[in-house]
């Protein structure tokens, strides 16, 4: 996870109990009334007044081609957070999305902004307001929220599920509920955060529902960090895959070098296999199987490849990133995947499974 410039403070735990307990119901209506008004440039972004009291930075990343639309990522800040540090340029340049980071509208004093119920109805306008008028693809939009924010992410979809393809949360004391079961929810937990108790409920819910939650747990995060462009980028690609299964999986706060020839591979490891781990028991057919299993799930469209690698890849090195890897280093696992960048894919991306002295490789290259 990347630290968040905002300085964002401890969610208070009477705040917090408040915020969870109250319905989006409560939403105000002075939405009603919300009138945004593009306002001054601040160097790359956008200043929006919302009136009454709001206030928004949008950001278009620099090339985007305006007639394919770009998503929209809507980011919102922690308890006493200001949304400048919330742009996240990085991802939106590995996207090509554009974000828009909403302030709260409570003051803190000495601090930020902060966030009550009725901004759920105001983040939800807002957001609107920018798929109509910034050119973005309504299809696209996804919400993510650190802390507070998370909590809020959760209620403004609540408010408008119909907007919003997915969620994703971070370090937020609140959990997914009814309310967002047809939808997709990434919750990003660090091993640092008091908040990390959150993960059980996540995993309990993981156990009933797989298809719509995904849990990333992010190895020595705290609790003011927010997740690293890349983690960001592929927990959206997840989010919009609608029939891809969700996985509880770990990555390491600073992720590796992304590989730039636009390939990735699934490693599925057998007993004995080069490089495999002394306690691993599947068998070699077991190893084919699974791997002929997830090449039929990506085909149907119930798999993510990305979160796939993520969640079950057995290569280390390219397994936080998505499975993605250099051409060079795929052709070195040898056997026939040293000719895999060159084989047939069909109708489709994906090929496989090839079989390496390391495991049964699936590869996706990139359309």
């Amino acid at each position: 996870m990347a630290p968040s410039p905002a300085g964002v403070r401890p969610f208070p735990a009477a705040f917090r109990a408040a915020l969870i307990a109250l319905a989006p119901t409560a939403a105000a209506k002075d939405t009603d009334k919300l009138v945004v008004t593009p306002g001054e440039k601040q160097g790359d972004v956008e200043v929006l007044n919302c009136t009454p009291k709001g206030r928004a930075l949008f950001f278009a990343a620099p090339g985007t081609d305006a007639a394919k639309k770009p998503g929209l990522l809507v980011t919102l800040h922690g308890h006493g957070g200001k949304p400048d540090g919330y742009v996240f340029r990085d991802f939106a340049a590995r996207r090509n999305w554009s974000v828009v980071s909403i302030q709260g509208r409570t003051e803190v004093a000495g601090a930020g902004f902060s966030w009550d119920m009725a901004d759920a109805a105001y983040i939800a306008e807002v957001a609107k307001w920018v798929v109509k008028n910034k050119g973005i693809d309504p299809a696209q939009v996804v919400l993510f929220g650190h802390s507070a924010g998370g909590t809020m992410s959760l209620a403004a979809y609540a408010a408008e599920p119909s907007l919003f393809a997915g969620i994703l949360t971070c370090a937020a004391p609140a959990v997914p509920d009814k309310r967002h079961e047809t939808t997709r929810v990434c919750v990003f937990l660090g091993t640092d955060d008091p908040n990390f108790s959150n993960a059980k409920p996540v995993q309990n819910q993981l156990k009933k529902d797989a298809n719509r939650l995904a849990l990333c747990v992010v190895e020595g995060a705290g609790h003011n960090e927010t997740p690293d462009a890349a983690y960001l980028d592929l927990a959206c690609e997840w989010a919009l895959a609608k029939g891809a299964l969700g996985y509880e999986y770990r990555v390491p706060k600073k992720p590796p070098p992304a590989a730039t020839t636009g390939l990735r591979h699934v490693l599925l490891r057998w007993k004995g296999a080069d490089g495999a781990p002394a306690d691993l028991k599947r068998s070699k057919e077991a190893a084919k199987a699974a791997a002929d299993d997830l090449l039929k799930r990506l085909r149907a469209g119930k798999a993510c490849f990305v979160q796939e690698a993520q969640a079950r890849s057995e290569d280390d090195e390219s397994r936080a990133i998505g499975g993605a890897i250099e051409a060079a280093r795929l052709a070195a696992f040898g056997g026939a995947v040293a000719g895999a960048k060159d084989a047939p894919a069909g109708t489709d991306r994906w090929s496989g499974p090839f079989e390496s002295p390391a495991g049964f490789h699936v590869v996706e290259r990139a359309p």
